[in-house]
């Protein structure tokens, strides 16, 4: 991968002298401890996710050696089972035929713009209801672009039945569901980094009940108390701890059953 140097020394040069004293010195941290063959622990949260390039970047920290463990979020690993952005469209629930209190709080559903190709990949994957599909498609509404994976059909339900697929070879193989789906995904992403290179990326109890069906399906792959162990021991074996800013205010996640931020 070729690096513009010249960006990342423009945003340094941008930083206030106090954030660059403190980046300088978190630098030193970090070399002083790799150098004495330590490791380097990052403690995220939702905030730093797949769409902001946030996991992309801890992904080629672990490609190069530089961080020896993760803990995240559920929904983290929820968009990256699902993808960065994706182009939905936006439209009434309820005038469409869906009962209110099966709808987000707004009333409002969405539906993937697929092309053909990206359909037929996903139908032999899940079961769709093409004259469903189809009829959500012509429904009048907004087209935006979001970030991939929540609610719209099917990209939304196809993460959902996904994760109930990895849940089962997860236990089958005592492992945590993060591991098992980091089989399958992408090496540039962070869930498929860390298992490629054997590094642990575990979601934290506090932060289980985000991502939906996701989230109960990493929940269900460890008892608590195990969960609870593995990240003590992954805290405890770090000589460095770099923590998001965003990790301790999103401990609290939206739980999959909430339908008021989106997340559920």
């Amino acid at each position: 991968m070729l690096i513009d140097r010249k960006v990342i020394e423009n945003i340094f040069n941008s930083l206030p002298s106090k954030v660059k004293v403190r980046l300088k010195r978190a630098i030193k941290l970090i070399v002083n401890a790799k150098e004495k063959g330590g490791k380097v622990v990052a403690v995220v949260g939702s905030g730093p996710n797949l769409h902001e390039g946030v996991t992309t970047l801890l992904a080629e920290l672990i490609h190069k050696g530089i961080i020896d463990g993760i803990s995240t979020s559920s929904a983290v690993i929820n968009h990256e089972m699902a993808g960065t952005l994706e182009k939905v469209k936006r439209f009434d629930g309820v005038a469409f035929g869906f009962e209110r209190e099966k709808l987000p709080s707004d009333g409002f559903f969405e539906v993937s713009i697929l092309s053909k190709a990206r359909l037929e990949e996903v139908q032999r994957e899940i079961p769709i209801d093409i004259a469903l599909y189809q009829r959500m498609r012509r429904a009048k509404g907004d087209i935006i672009i979001k970030v991939a994976g929540n609610m719209a059909y099917p990209t939304g339900l196809r993460t959902e039945r996904l994760a109930r697929d990895v849940l089962a070879v997860a236990k089958r193989c005592g492992v945590p569901f993060e591991q098992m789906a980091g089989y399958g995904a992408d090496h540039l992403t962070m869930i498929g980094a860390g298992a490629e290179r054997n590094i642990p990326v575990l979601v934290t109890v506090p932060q289980l009940v985000g991502g939906g069906e996701v989230g109960l399906a990493v929940g269900d792959s460890l008892s608590v108390t195990e969960r609870c162990y593995r990240i003590a021991n992954l805290l405890d074996s770090a000589d460095v701890i770099i923590e998001s800013a965003l990790a301790l205010s999103q401990e609290v996640h939206d739980g999959p059953f909430e339908r008021f931020t989106g997340h559920g």
